[in-house]
């Protein structure tokens, strides 16, 4: 609940290159009657591969309570900042690692080293080893994802087939994040949290069997650029470790004001990153150069990807704290009751799929940003104390979904559309970093904003009434930004001659 190359070329590769195709490569080319039906498993490798990462990460932070009193843990942020580190600030390089030595097998690497972790890290008996292991389940994580999102960009061209991957793997990426909190409640309460850290592995290892199946990795490998790769994954290191500093304090969440360890770590972040974005799609061989979408609307793509990050870790984490703590709910209750985003989610994702090859990118972006920002005015009023969880849960939580449904996968397919396939990874590492940061500035975002409580009782204690509507409304207005820069920007329309 998102850099710049410049290295020396070596002899006989010519100018140097970013995360991108040298200029000669070709341009994706549609589907065809005869392209290999596997691309299809390929997206049920990149579903699995999601699930099982997501249903690990909010399992962990499901069973938060139980591990830290069980290891005798003052704070258990360390854990959680270790593996974002290790996520976010190797994100890019799995997407280059793709391309230079081919997504199946990057997959392949990532998933067998995320099993192997994931199989001990249950058993691990005091926090060092289990920081260890954290950080190396977020390295193997962030091999993953990128690798896996690959498969499907690289693996679908036809529009129409395109815009149905990206709604299954959006409905994957966000309607899973209900399913693994309900079962991972279930789990923390009923079983514990050692066994809670290892119910990801059947979803990991049907992902590495499934992708031991797949074609081989093509020949046309680009050669690895060592000092975009630093520069990059410097750069996703630096905005996460800024937003996240206080994982490695007491543990109280965001520090109560901005620092030069927070601020200086932020602000160096976000100009490698842009530094990345502006190499990427101006020089020769960035992987955006040469493709026929506009660098417009790509980056209205990546802005919409940040917004709905944000805007999705506000929502899941705002209504945790709703749910459990104001409404007295069990995390297996909790779980339970964001089943209707899930269920809207996946509508939303449907009605985007089918809409593909029919309409404007920005009709389904536009309209769902807005939707999901009108969901979360609605959540606003959770500080209320009134309406429980029919009169104003609900509603937010359908609308919000459907809204977030309707918008990711169209934001997913223009950030990635156009690229030459032989670099799918970089762009597919590029939109989920762009998510990832919007996430992490959205849980960053809650921890800072303090919940409402009760006048105290009797005792001088205080009753939880809801989240801070701040952050809620603060996302609210991201998407309503976001909306704007999708309607001026987003140009992408369907091929002539597509059904309408």
């Amino acid at each position: 609940m998102p850099p710049a190359y410049a290295p020396t070329a070596p002899a006989g590769f010519g100018p140097p290159q970013g995360f991108g195709p040298p200029a000669a490569y070709p341009s994706p080319h549609p589907d065809t009657p005869g392209a290999d039906p596997r691309r299809r498993r390929g997206l049920v490798v990149a579903a699995f591969a999601q699930f099982s990462v997501l249903f690990a990460t909010l399992a962990f932070a499901m069973a938060i309570p139980e591990i830290q009193s069980d290891l005798g843990l003052g704070s258990v942020n360390p854990l959680s900042g270790l593996y974002a580190l290790a996520f976010g600030g190797l994100l890019l390089l799995g997407g280059h690692l793709a391309d230079v030595r081919g997504a199946r097998r990057t997959l392949t690497i990532g998933l067998a080293g995320y099993i192997a972790v994931s199989a001990v890290v249950g058993f691990l008996p005091d926090s060092t080893t289990m920081l260890v292991a954290r950080a190396l389940q977020g390295a193997s994580a962030a091999l993953v994802v990128s690798a896996g999102l690959s498969l499907v960009v690289g693996g679908f061209t036809d529009p129409k087939e395109r815009g149905r991957a990206f709604g299954v793997y959006a409905a994957v990426a966000v309607g899973g994040t209900v399913l693994a909190m309900t079962v991972g409640g279930l789990l923390t309460e009923f079983v514990g949290w050692r066994v809670v850290l290892l119910a990801a592995l059947p979803f990991a290892v049907t992902a590495l069997i499934l992708a031991r199946t797949l074609p081989a990795d093509g020949p046309n490998r680009v050669p690895f650029d060592m000092a975009g790769t630093l520069l990059g994954c410097a750069g996703m290191l630096a905005l996460t470790y800024g937003v996240t500093l206080d994982a490695f304090g007491t543990g109280t969440g965001m520090s109560g004001g901005p620092s030069l360890l927070t601020v200086v770590p932020t602000v160096a972040g976000i100009g490698l990153l842009a530094g990345f974005l502006v190499r990427q799609f101006t020089m020769p061989g960035g992987f955006a150069t040469g493709s026929e979408v506009r660098t417009a609307d790509r980056v209205g793509g990546l802005v919409g990807l940040v917004m709905v990050g944000a805007a999705v870790a506000v929502t899941f984490w705002s209504l945790s704290i709703h749910l459990q703590h104001a409404l007295g709910m069990a995390p297996v209750a909790a779980g339970t009751a964001l089943l209707p985003m899930a269920a809207a989610l996946a509508i939303g994702c449907f009605v985007a799929a089918r809409l593909a090859d029919r309409v404007p990118q920005r009709v389904p972006v536009t309209g769902g940003l807005v939707a999901a920002a009108l969901g979360l005015a609605l959540l606003t009023r959770l500080d209320a104390g009134s309406g429980g969880y029919v009169g104003w849960v609900l509603p937010g939580l359908i609308v919000v979904g459907l809204g977030v449904g309707l918008a990711l996968g169209p934001l997913l397919d223009v950030a990635t559309a156009g690229v030459p396939l032989p670099f799918a990874g970089s762009a597919a590492a590029t939109a989920v970093a762009a998510q990832g940061i919007g996430e992490t500035i959205g849980g960053a975002l809650l921890a800072s904003s303090p919940p409402v409580l009760s006048e105290p009782d009797g005792n001088g204690y205080y009753r939880l009434l809801g989240p801070s509507p701040v952050p809620l409304w603060c996302a609210a207005g991201a998407l309503l930004v976001a909306a704007v820069v999708a309607g001026t920007t987003l140009t992408k329309r369907p091929p002539a001659g597509a059904n309408r």
